[in-house]
């Protein structure tokens, strides 16, 4: 959006902010304002992600499956991050909610023993805690992240991310998937530049070249 070029979408902005008396422009500011932040957020948190996976990455190359859980609205995120990892780690990744897991699938700890839990700042964080001391007990191992609100910071296996425009908040869980791929994978001798020859997968995917 611009004030020399306004969109349809900036016409919506000023209609709904003259029923409410506040200016236009200013909603629109503190949007971009928000925006804004929310980059600067990524940013940080991408830096953050980065050294937090390095500094696990021989544990993380020991992964032979993954389990993602995400904590209610984090749900979606993990959904992208297992599809990250199975198509760029190549390893067998499952997805739940964490109300899914504590009713069964727990015992996929028995063969898989790699969890990835993520976690929103408005999710009680004792459950999905609770949920990855119970793989340690089993000898796996978890890493959790979730948002904090201030600053990236790391402590051993928990990531802890920079809050940003709530609604775009989810954005940043699927920052530890997107690391393993870029310097996880090539420690496995992956390479992600290399097209896939199998004959199925062209066949699979042949209606993406319609």
């Amino acid at each position: 959006l611009s004030y020399d070029n306004p969109s349809p979408t900036m016409y919506v902005v000023n209609s709904d902010a003259e029923n409410i008396g506040v200016g236009g422009y200013a909603i629109y500011d503190a949007a971009v304002a928000e925006i804004r932040s929310c980059e600067r957020a990524m940013e940080e948190n991408l830096v953050f992600t980065r050294d937090w996976v390095l500094g696990q990455a021989e544990t993380l190359c020991q992964a032979s499956s993954w389990i993602v859980v995400g904590q209610r609205a984090a749900h979606a995120p993990a959904g992208e991050s297992a599809l990250k990892i199975v198509e760029t780690i190549r390893r067998v990744t499952a997805v739940y909610e964490l109300e899914e897991i504590v009713h069964g699938p727990h015992a996929s700890f028995l063969v898989s023993p790699h969890m990835l839990a993520l976690s929103l700042p408005q999710a009680p964080p004792e459950r999905l805690q609770a949920l990855c001391n119970s793989l340690k007990a089993q000898g796996g191992q978890a890493f959790s992240v979730t948002l904090h609100a201030s600053s990236a910071s790391s402590e051993g296996e928990h990531l802890f991310l920079r809050q940003s425009l709530p609604m775009l908040s989810p954005l940043q869980l699927l920052l530890p998937a997107q690391a393993m791929s870029a310097w996880i994978a090539p420690r496995l001798g992956i390479d992600l530049d290399q097209s896939d020859e199998n004959p199925f997968t062209r066949i699979l995917a042949g209606h993406l070249d319609a």
